[in-house]
């Protein structure tokens, strides 16, 4: 009974780092949206060559930056998975 309720904690924490993993996707997704805006803006008033590397490099930043909460949240959802295919709750 208590490995239940053990994996029920644990079910319960990934739960929680799910929430907190989404939350910060969308608030990085609404950054990279800013971002697209404001290299738009640019774009059209004419940017120079260090302006444009300058972006650029924003840009992939901020590309590996969600991809990298991307991939946590693919691994803390496969944990959960697994576990209540172990029968957890």
């Amino acid at each position: 009974m208590s490995s239940c309720n053990a994996q029920a904690e644990t079910i319960e924490e990934l739960d929680a780092k799910i929430v907190l993993l989404q939350n910060k996707l969308a608030k990085r997704g609404e950054q990279f949206t800013s971002l697209v805006a404001e290299v738009r803006k640019a774009q059209s008033n004419g940017m120079s060559e260090d302006e444009q590397r300058r972006y650029d490099q924003k840009m992939r930043e901020a590309s590996f930056s969600i991809r990298t909460i991307e991939r946590r949240f693919d691994h803390v959802w496969d944990k959960k998975l697994n576990l209540r295919q172990l029968g957890g709750n």
